[in-house]
């Protein structure tokens, strides 16, 4: 890639490159072998603008139930379809946060890294 910075350059100017970062567009930088991409909240969101999760759901006698395509553990409920919307949707947030507080044991499992753009910009903000 090209313009991949020093660890040691991003230490001395810190505060320079967060400004370029926040202000000027995504940077990467290397550490030894490893490599880290900078991107600003914007950036982010520009990224994951077209990122969408799917829901299933059905109605019967006592409202709508549904879930999630890209992970059916997530089950709501609601007695109109803009409840079952809104409890999916709380359901996520929690699941988010809870995908980026327990990241690596998580995010072993592939059948979860399907929607991992969208949980990590979620828990985010």
């Amino acid at each position: 890639m090209q313009g991949v910075l020093k660890s040691s350059d991003i230490r001395r100017d810190f505060s320079e490159f967060v400004d370029s970062v926040v202000r000027d567009k995504p940077r990467a930088f290397t550490r030894n072998r490893d490599f880290i991409l900078s991107l600003s909240k914007q950036h982010l969101m520009d990224l994951m603008a077209n990122s969408n999760v799917h829901m299933e759901f059905e109605e019967d006698e006592y409202g709508f139930s549904g879930s999630l395509l890209e992970n059916p553990e997530l089950v709501a409920q609601g007695d109109t379809l803009e409840k079952l919307i809104e409890d999916m949707a709380y359901k996520l947030m929690d699941y988010a946060q809870l995908y980026y507080d327990e990241f690596m044991s998580l995010h072993n499992s592939i059948m979860r890294r399907i929607a991992v753009p969208i949980y990590l910009s979620l828990s985010m903000f």
